[in-house]
């Protein structure tokens, strides 16, 4: 049976005028990549000054917030983090560090809903596909990572069911897998099982 470490996930509005012509701004309407040195930029609709590092920053904080979204729409599409207000090269910095926080624990929420590999996720093996048609020596392979590492949402070496077995978690999870990705096999015990079906439910009533 392939085992292997659990592969690395992918890191992953419009702008209106506000008094003083600050801008308010969610993600869609940030400016576009600054390329080269300092000077001039449009930021928050205006052209203004930022210097050689302030520049470098804004490319910096930009990817590192795009990044960071990315990773939670490929569970939940739609999620939009907090428009910010800034007028400002620094403004503007600020503004894409924290959208890149708020990001981040966004994702540390759906991870513990068992929608993402989980914090104990070590060993995994892959899936033949989104069905349940599991076979003796995958039911077998996924215990023996469960007894090893437990659930791999919450750690827990008993699965919670009598010591039957754990559950054969499909990552991603099959209504989140859009784009019809590889997946793999994770150990889950009933108590986060349940949940992550409970989080599905939710995110799919919402969508």
């Amino acid at each position: 049976m392939e085992r292997s470490a659990l592969p690395p996930l992918p890191r992953g509005g419009t702008g209106d005028d506000a008094d003083g012509g600050v801008m308010v701004s969610s993600v869609e309407a940030r400016p576009p990549r600054s390329r080269g040195g300092g000077g001039m930029r449009e930021i928050a609709g205006t052209r203004r000054r930022a210097s050689p590092r302030e520049a470098t920053e804004i490319a910096v904080s930009q990817m590192t917030m795009n990044a960071a979204i990315a990773r939670v729409r490929q569970i939940e599409p739609n999620w939009q983090p907090t428009p910010q207000i800034y007028q400002t090269a620094r403004g503007l910095i600020e503004a894409n560090n924290a959208n890149a926080r708020e990001a981040q624990s966004r994702y540390e929420v759906l991870r513990d809903w068992g929608l993402a590999p989980g914090r104990y996720a070590v060993e995994s093996q892959p899936a033949r596909g989104p069905g349940r048609n599991w076979t003796a020596g995958e039911i077998r392979e996924n215990s023996r990572i469960g007894r090893k590492y437990g659930c791999h949402t919450c750690g827990n070496t008993d699965p919670g069911n009598g010591g039957v077995r754990f559950h054969l978690d499909h990552q991603a999870p099959d209504r989140m897998n859009r784009s019809g990705s590889p997946q793999r096999i994770l150990p889950h015990c009933v108590a986060c099982s349940r949940r992550k079906g409970g989080a599905i439910r939710r995110l799919t009533r919402k969508k």
